[in-house]
């Protein structure tokens, strides 16, 4: 039973990554950088560890959010002027932080709970532990560039 209903999951992530491998392929992942780099300007590569979290919450894993956004991130960091593997190693730390506090996981506890707690009020718990990930990401870029 667990497999059949884990089909569906795992065809919408394989989907999600043959997206991204196309647009990393396309060379739209490196225009997408460029424009937000030059949108952001001196800001864009403290934009890395946020949209490595919200990757990470996303997908749930930090294999998908590597596979989805990690082009796009190593893009914008090379586009930023960030050394080559910065915005990959502060991606992946954001994106793993993400995928333990992801929509999935925080519905799987609640259901194990099984008390009625609801993934708000978990959420609402993770605030300080996600404020802790974007500011060792932020530092880590400050630091590191």
């Amino acid at each position: 039973g667990a497999v059949k209903r884990a089909a569906r999951p795992a065809a919408v992530l394989l989907l999600y990554v043959l997206l991204a491998r196309m647009m990393a392929g396309s060379g739209a992942t490196t225009a997408l950088a460029e424009a937000a780099a030059g949108a952001l300007g001196a800001a864009a590569p403290y934009a890395v560890p946020p949209l490595g979290l919200i990757a990470g919450m996303v997908t749930g894993s930090n294999v998908g959010s590597n596979a989805a956004l990690m082009p796009v991130q190593k893009a914008l960091g090379l586009a930023a002027g960030m050394p080559p593997l910065l915005a990959p190693a502060v991606h992946n730390f954001a994106g793993a932080a993400g995928a333990g506090m992801s929509f999935g996981v925080t519905a799987l506890v609640c259901g194990l709970l099984a008390d009625g707690t609801r993934p708000r009020q978990v959420w609402r718990l993770l605030l300080p532990s996600m404020a802790a990930v974007l500011l060792v990401g932020w530092a880590a870029v400050a630091l590191l560039r």
